[in-house]
């Protein structure tokens, strides 16, 4: 997902007190893709049941499996990779990856490429949402940078939708347009977040937090999307069944 711009917005009118607010212009990870369904999801599970009727899914919602191909499903986890590495670096967690699928158009397929260029990585791994004058610092600029400058993953672009099968709990399966960007990372882990975490662990299971350090944050979260995306094998007696076929869920 692309950066077009990070801006900051004031009410002239109120005066030079006013609070300016920040906010960036982003690609739209939906494009014009048909989409039916959309997840957010972190990675955790304390309050993660949207009401009825809501537009957007939660964690505990999620009660499919996604198959998608061995490269697709490659691709997209070594980017998640990438990106979890810098935001565990920076401090920021409460991050989420935005899922919406619909009727599948067309072939999915990975670009042919190699090792990501500094502008195609800073390009293709963030989202930013902006809440202050304080994530305007060098130390994110000098953070970006790094994971730019590491080119460690062999990456080609992701295009959407990735073609996959959508298996439902009663065992129907049939094909989707997936597409997924990585959404809402500017939430630094500062003492009233650590504060609030250690109040509901009162009442909660550290695991099923969203205010965790970044560390755990991303291992967890790296953890339960690999759980979600499951490979697709190329062979006939191994691909789900599609046009509504029942089948037994294997591990």
């Amino acid at each position: 997902m692309k950066v077009y711009g990070v801006f900051s917005l004031q009410e002239p009118s109120i005066g030079p007190l006013s609070k300016p607010e920040y906010f960036a212009v982003l690609e739209n990870v939906f494009n014009d893709h048909p989409i039916e369904t959309v997840f957010d999801l972190k990675g955790c599970t304390v309050r993660r049941k949207a009401k009825e009727g809501a537009s957007i899914l939660l964690d505990l919602d999620w009660k499919h499996t996604l198959y998608i191909g061995k490269m697709q499903r490659d691709q997209l986890l070594a980017l998640l990779e990438v990106d979890c590495s810098w935001l565990r670096e920076t401090g920021l967690m409460d991050y989420s990856l935005i899922v919406g699928y619909g009727e599948s158009v067309g072939e999915s397929s990975v670009a042919a490429g190699s090792s990501a260029s500094a502008g195609e990585a800073a390009d293709d791994q963030f989202v930013w949402r902006l809440s202050s004058e304080e994530d305007l610092t060098a130390e994110w600029i000098v953070g970006m940078e790094k994971v730019a400058a590491r080119q460690v993953v062999q990456h080609s672009k992701l295009r959407s939708p990735i073609r996959g099968i959508l298996l439902t709990e009663d065992g129907q399966s049939r094909e989707v347009g997936l597409c997924v960007g990585l959404v809402d990372i500017f939430e630094h882990y500062d003492s009233y977040r650590m504060i609030l975490g250690y109040g509901k662990r009162v009442f909660w299971n550290k695991r099923g937090l969203s205010s965790v350090p970044p560390g755990y944050y991303a291992d967890r979260f790296l953890e339960r999307m690999s759980d979600k995306f499951r490979e697709l094998d190329g062979s006939e007696e191994e691909r789900p069944p599609q046009g509504g076929e029942e089948i037994t869920p294997t591990e």
